[in-house]
């Protein structure tokens, strides 16, 4: 491609580390939106983003994953693994590297989360804490 390509303006641009997921500038909005991904990490990673119902907390979401952990079921209550719906899957991305995409999403509260399996344990990253929850408003 020529060099002198300009560079896609994003709203948010989310940064993947070991076992972390943040969103570095900007904030998703209801609607279009236009989002950069950069891996600074050494670990292949990549972002699956779903709804979960309005008013999810941290502290359900870790409910859940650790339900996953021990084969107890959640509280019947509680968070479900089907309060979970997929949106959208941002492709794995290699360390160093960033890529840009559009994502379309509607006011609510989404999951964003990395399942690679960690090369040492096997453990898939958001297990080991590399998933947050935004709201999008």
């Amino acid at each position: 491609l020529p060099a002198d390509l300009p560079a896609v303006e994003a709203n948010v641009t989310l940064d993947l580390h070991e076992m972390v997921i943040r969103v570095a500038d900007g904030e998703f909005v209801a609607g279009e939106n236009v989002v950069t991904v950069t891996n600074s990490g050494a670990q292949i990673h990549f972002v699956d983003i779903g709804t979960l119902p309005d008013g999810t907390t941290r502290e359900q979401v870790e409910a859940l994953l650790d339900s996953f952990m021990t084969g107890t079921p959640p509280a019947a209550d509680g968070l479900q693994e089907d309060d979970l719906m997929p949106v959208a899957y941002l492709a794995d991305i290699s360390g160093g590297v960033s890529q840009t995409v559009p994502l379309t999403l509607e006011p609510g509260t989404y999951f964003l989360s990395c399942w690679v399996p960690d090369p040492e344990s096997g453990m898939p990253h958001a297990m080991m804490g590399m998933w947050d929850l935004i709201v999008v408003e």
